[in-house]
């Protein structure tokens, strides 16, 4: 029949499943296996608003969605380390050149044009990371996944504790002790975003050779 044929296809072209790991069963795995935000059909998570579509269609949405979301992470992960290596090596410390004076307008306006540049690529990563970690997708280390997921959490983390109170202290006047502390602190997100980097290159690559 018509879907004998469809379910076929499905089974022939998505990726391979494996059984879903042991902290995710139970309501869990209940819930996206019967009606929640994904479904499995022969080791496909598809969502639920495509759930009604053919299987030719499901299966396009497992090879289509997985690659996008590996290469929208990658692209996004890789441009906030080149970007925070620069910070770290070139723009932090020579804040301790402006001019006194000056400082104060210089660190507000910092602020703002920086919010609009590292804004939309850290909501893409964290986005994609979380897609990532919940999706688990063939062949990727589930453990590596969560691992990077963790990392991406720990940046979030250090720029609210202690990034982000330096930059607010030195809106309102260069301190040589805040300035010694931001640029120290920083290597933390530094680190943590050269080891995802890392890790995003290597589940694209990974992913690619399947």
């Amino acid at each position: 029949s018509r879907a004998t044929t469809g379910e076929r296809a499905l089974q022939l072209s998505c990726l391979p499943g494996k059984k879903w790991p042991h902290y995710l069963r139970g309501s869990l795995h209940d819930r996206f296996n019967r009606g929640g935000p994904c479904f499995r059909a022969e080791g496909c998570r598809i969502p639920s608003s495509v759930k009604s579509l053919n299987p030719e269609t499901c299966s396009s949405y497992c090879y289509l969605m997985t690659p996008t979301v590996l290469f929208l992470h990658a692209l996004s992960t890789v441009f906030m380390t080149g970007l925070i290596w620069f910070v770290q090596v070139v723009h932090y410390p020579l804040k301790a050149m402006v001019d006194t004076g000056s400082f104060t307008a210089y660190q507000r306006a910092h602020q703002t044009r920086t919010a609009w540049i590292v804004g939309p690529p850290m909501l893409v990563e964290i986005s994609c990371s979380l897609w990532l970690v919940i999706a688990l997708p063939e062949p990727l280390p589930p453990p590596l996944l969560i691992i990077s997921f963790a990392f991406l959490v720990l940046i979030w983390l250090s720029t609210a504790v202690f990034s982000a109170p330096c930059h607010c202290k030195l809106s309102t006047g260069f301190n040589p002790g805040v300035h010694r502390k931001l640029v120290s602190t920083n290597w933390i997100r530094t680190t943590l975003w050269s080891a995802r980097s890392a890790l995003s290159i290597y589940f694209l690559l990974s992913f690619g050779g399947t």
